[in-house]
């Protein structure tokens, strides 16, 4: 069975709706992705409390809000500081767009719908947490176990190390 076509459910901008208009903030592309992921897990790192390296605190010296945010928010970036939007709109949605590239769709969504609050982000993850959990509960087997055997199919593991083997003999053919 062929795939469904990508763009026929997967749309590749961000849209923030803010005070009755639209922003819609383009694919930055897979560079400034992966430019947004490194600042994003700096900024986590730091928070947490983590030892930083060298490398760590130039990441975190070099991030410059505006740059961050223009990254980001695309060309929704000047159009908000065009309609004179609150600072607070634009850090807010600057962050939750940094969220959407970095992490993913459903926790910049729990960011973004939290304004920025964090006991409601919290809330908002524990329930997206049991959610998540219980949609992927197992039934119980009928045979009286519990765990299913999958013959004919590799574990992935590798018996000495404990790691994927798959990845390096992945088969892209049909």
């Amino acid at each position: 069975m062929a795939y469904k076509e990508l763009e026929d459910f997967l749309d590749s901008d961000l849209t923030l709706p803010i005070r009755g208009k639209k922003y819609t903030c383009p694919d930055p592309g897979w560079e400034n992705v992966l430019w947004l992921e490194q600042r994003m897990k700096t900024v986590m790192k730091a928070a947490q409390g983590a030892d930083l390296s060298n490398d760590d605190r130039e990441v975190l010296n070099d991030a410059d809000t505006d740059e961050l945010f223009a990254t980001a928010l695309g060309d929704a970036y000047e159009t908000m500081l065009d309609d004179g939007l609150p600072a607070a709109y634009i850090r807010h949605a600057g962050l939750t767009a940094v969220m959407h590239w970095s992490v993913g769709e459903e926790q910049a969504r729990a960011f973004w719908e939290s304004g920025g609050d964090p006991e409601r982000l919290a809330a908002s993850g524990n329930r997206a947490h049991r959610r998540a959990a219980q949609s992927t509960q197992r039934q119980e087997s009928r045979s009286g176990t519990n765990r299913r055997r999958r013959r004919g199919r590799p574990s992935g593991k590798s018996s000495d190390s404990g790691t994927s083997s798959n990845s390096a003999s992945m088969n892209t053919s049909e």
